[in-house]
């Protein structure tokens, strides 16, 4: 039996066929969302028909009476069910490193992969001269599929402004301190909350973060310092590097070649003729080859005996135990407009 509905609004979709006046003759998993406030109701089905983002939670039809329903396509849960079912999970907010002292404050994988959508679809607005009409919270995110991808709900699109520009930002920095109520953030994610507050100057730091790379790209950037191609002199070497790396040194404990498997990825990193005899110095562009060695050389002293460190081994526990390295020398670069060497 199907329910008569008189539809306002209809968002096109060509693989539903629809009967006036009806649900669609093929229904699709849906969700059916209230909305008390019809003025509410038609911002939200405006911005529905106006763009048509991977972000943006598909709305079906709209009936627009008090109150009023937008029909929905299905989701698993709401962001905020999402995050109290990460925080009961062992390790959330911090992870142990074995055999190295205490517990160690870092980016949950998963709070990554949300933090990058959300600032994929705030990107792309503006990219649009389009933004989110004051802001938005945990209720505008849900949890869609199996993969639990964060599409936003309920929001109102609006052309650009810089007043809505700064609430799309401070609502990325709210959304942030909600996550983390309670519990003190990791240090890569205060420098990205830092970065939003001062959002105007770091816009392109903002949305290519050090904070939510995955390893490949963590990797993939520190293979392109130590390289330099070609982009550095001696200079700006000299420059850029040393205040990352000041506070980051360690005592040259050993041959790292001896501590990390040739076949590593990440050997390939630390494999550098140029710097091979030098001294550990601070002055030149060797500093971060050489922090990165001694670096090995200890993490692996500390958790595998001395055994032979691989590159799903190496990546973890160096993001562990120096979580502000990678952060530290983007934002050194980035404040030198050297924006070429890491992922977009």
């Amino acid at each position: 039996m199907q329910r008569e509905f008189q539809f306002q609004y209809t968002v096109n979709d060509p693989t539903i066929e629809v009967s006036s006046g009806q649900l669609p003759q093929r229904q699709p998993p849906i969700v059916i969302h209230r909305y008390d406030d019809v003025h509410r109701f038609n911002d939200v089905m405006d911005s529905s028909l106006s763009i048509t983002h991977t972000n943006l939670l598909r709305s079906f039809y709209g009936h627009g009476n008090n109150p009023s329903y937008v029909l929905y396509e299905d989701y698993s849960e709401t962001l905020e069910v999402y995050i109290q079912n990460l925080k009961t999970a062992s390790g959330f907010f911090k992870r142990t490193v074995p055999n190295v002292a205490g517990n160690h404050s870092y980016v949950n994988p998963n709070i990554r992969k949300l933090l990058r959508y959300v600032l994929k679809f705030i990107k792309d607005l503006h990219d649009d001269n389009q933004c989110i009409r004051g802001g938005f919270d945990m209720k505008n995110i849900v949890m869609v599929g199996r993969e639990r991808t964060p599409k936003f709900i309920g929001v109102d699109v609006i052309p650009l402004s810089s007043s809505s520009r700064y609430e799309d930002y401070r609502s990325v920095r709210k959304l942030i301190d909600e996550i983390y109520t309670g519990h003190q953030l990791p240090p890569e994610l205060s420098s990205l909350v830092d970065a939003l507050r001062t959002y105007r100057k770091n816009e392109v730091l903002i949305h290519t973060h050090a904070s939510l790379w995955e390893p490949e790209e963590r990797l993939n950037f520190l293979r392109n310092v130590v390289d330099r191609k070609g982009f550095l002199s001696m200079n700006q070497l000299t420059r850029f590097y040393n205040p990352a790396l000041r506070s980051m040194q360690l005592a040259y404990i050993g041959n790292w070649r001896s501590r990390i498997a040739s076949t590593s990825r990440f050997y390939q990193v630390l494999h550098d003729r140029r710097v091979r005899n030098a001294p550990y110095r601070d002055n030149n562009y060797s500093s971060l080859v050489r922090f990165l060695r001694n670096a090995a050389v200890h993490v692996s002293e500390k958790t595998q005996g001395g055994s032979y460190l691989q590159e799903c081994d190496i990546d973890p526990v160096l993001t562990t135990m120096f979580p502000s390295a990678l952060v530290e020398l983007q934002r050194c670069l980035f404040d030198a407009k050297l924006t070429h060497f890491w992922p977009h």
